[in-house]
């Protein structure tokens, strides 16, 4: 299975798309293969008109395409709009399953957060892509576990933790599978990308579960 993750800062923290390579790769059989277009703050819109994106998304073959856009500062409805009309232009021909990862907000403007829902919702559905909730495991995480520290010291993108959390929502919604029981020690080769207490790892498992069991997966 071929994965490719499109976006900014927040989809390549801590080797988010190599966390979840090695844990598909710990509990299935079928090898699976990442690869990642990534800019720091750069929005859908920008690697849609970007010849590298294009061709990385065009001339392989892709059995799922995460998309993540650039959040913060959040842009006008009308802009995010835009930006998803020009990537679903591309990825709709070729025959990958469509993801959208759902940021969350900064964590000193918690009040943006239902904007951001409101908006990537809408036009997630509307172009019929996959939703992974990032946002809401993430709400939820912090209301239940305020121990765990999901945030970097900018406010903003994500700690070890929350890196953790979104790999196990991308390897689950994809999978269709349990989180419970993968790995807090994820190495790439000789690379350490997280290291987490079991009290954490089981916390963040525990709501990512729960938000599975709701979740049709297809």
């Amino acid at each position: 299975m071929n994965i490719l993750f499109i976006g900014n800062s927040h989809t390549f923290a801590h080797g988010i798309p190599f966390q979840a390579r090695e844990l598909f790769n710990r509990s299935s059989a079928e090898k699976v293969n990442v690869s990642m277009v990534t800019c720091g703050g750069k929005s859908l819109g920008w690697h849609a008109g970007t010849a590298g994106t294009r061709l990385n998304i065009l001339c392989n073959q892709w059995d799922h395409i995460i998309l993540q856009q650039a959040t913060h500062p959040f842009a006008t409805r009308e802009q995010h709009e835009e930006d998803f009309l020009a990537m679903n232009e591309i990825v709709k021909g070729t025959g990958a399953k469509i993801s959208f990862c759902m940021t969350w907000a900064r964590k000193n403007e918690p009040e943006k957060q239902s904007e951001i829902e409101e908006v990537y919702t809408e036009l997630a559905d509307k172009l019929k892509w996959r939703k992974i909730p990032i946002s809401k495991i993430w709400q939820k995480v912090i209301k239940e576990f305020p121990a765990i520290e999901l945030y970097k010291s900018d406010e903003s993108h994500a700690s070890p933790a929350g890196a953790y959390l979104v790999a196990n929502m991308c390897y689950g919604i994809i999978s269709g599978n349990t989180v419970t029981g993968l790995p807090g020690k994820i190495k790439s080769g000789n690379v350490e990308l997280v290291d987490l207490p079991i009290t954490e790892i089981e916390a963040i498992h525990k709501i990512i579960d729960l938000e599975l069991s709701l979740h049709v997966i297809n």
